[in-house]
């Protein structure tokens, strides 16, 4: 380490020799994609006159690399490693989950570097409880914020969208009807391709009828206002969320074909979330975090057409998959 610590300080010296310009910095797109590595570094800019302040912004976007190519090492060489499999173990004490991070990454880089979980919540969890009639206070008090994952059968009995959402309907509606919210959703809003080869939404609703018949799975969340309008006349949110919260306004929608959905993965939202099974039968995998491994069981529900399930998705890891013939099809947001 102290021979490489002498090399960058060579290096840092001759480019004070040579006083290089703006210019001729810019000629050096390594040393630029370094310097872009961490927020910090992107705003140093070296002069001749700030040597000093230009090697400090040097070595912390070096360091930042180091620490982003170990991170991904371990968890390549370490699928279940964690920062909080580290405290799990009794090292180092959890990070105050309210202060700002130094980085924001990539969201697997966001996993590895994720505060630990009480595993008070999962302890005694071994089952996905069902309900067939939740009200407000029963949610409330045993579901809402306590990350305990839920299924309320046939909660959807009020919704048209259970008769309206389809693959046409959805295809129509982006296509024909808003035309231009395909553009909305490309530049603002998120799309997930999982293991497909789609590339944006356009991409999924122009498909082949022949792909159509094929597996499938993708998710996107909706930002168009006048598409959530429509989508809305079909679907309210559960009655049985807790007095004076208020869904997300940001629409996720899952759809695919029979076969797997989305891989085992945690989320990063900050509040929990329901999701409305609309159409086809889907299983959910859920997996207690990392650090709880072995104080907390893994479980599998099944969802039908008409079901909700609720759960918190920064606790709990987790995964689909599809069932039968029938396209699925899921509508859910967060609530606070």
């Amino acid at each position: 380490m102290a021979n490489v610590a002498e090399d960058l300080q060579k290096l840092y010296d001759e480019i004070g020799r040579l006083k290089p310009t703006e210019g001729e910095m810019k000629l050096l797109p390594d040393l630029e994609r370094l310097l872009e590595v961490s927020a910090s570094a992107r705003d140093c800019k070296f002069t001749p006159t700030a040597t000093t302040t230009s090697k400090r912004c040097l070595i912390l976007a070096f360091l930042v690399a180091c620490s982003a190519v170990l991170a991904y090492c371990l968890t390549a060489f370490f699928p279940h490693f964690t920062v909080a499999s580290i405290h799990a173990l009794g090292y180092g004490e959890p990070e105050n989950p309210n202060s700002p991070c130094f980085l924001r990454g990539p969201a697997k880089m966001t996993e590895i570097f994720r505060s630990p979980v009480d595993c008070s919540v999962c302890r005694n969890v071994t089952r996905v409880d069902i309900s067939r009639d939740m009200s407000v206070e029963q949610f409330t008090k045993n579901y809402a914020y306590t990350s305990r994952p839920l299924v309320v059968r046939g909660a959807l009995r009020d919704w048209t969208a259970s008769k309206v959402f389809s693959f046409d309907f959805l295809r129509h509606l982006y296509l024909d009807e808003f035309p231009g919210s395909l553009d909305v959703v490309a530049e603002h809003c998120q799309f997930f391709k999982y293991k497909t080869e789609f590339a944006n939404l356009r991409d999924v609703l122009t498909m082949s009828k022949e792909r159509f018949n094929q597996t499938w799975y993708v998710g996107w969340s909706n930002c168009d206002v006048s598409v959530a309008t429509v989508l809305r006349d079909h679907y309210t949110p559960p009655t049985f969320l807790p007095a004076g919260s208020a869904s997300s306004r940001l629409d996720w929608i899952f759809m695919g074909r029979s076969g797997n959905g989305a891989n085992i993965h945690i989320d990063n939202v900050g509040k929990p979330s329901w999701q409305a099974q609309i159409k086809g039968t889907k299983v959910w995998t859920l997996e207690p975090p990392r650090e709880c491994h072995f104080e907390c069981a893994s479980m599998e529900v099944t969802v039908y057409p008409n079901d909700i399930i609720v759960l918190d998705t920064d606790t709990w890891y987790h995964g689909t998959t599809i069932l039968g013939d029938e396209i699925s099809i899921t509508i859910g947001s967060e609530y606070d």
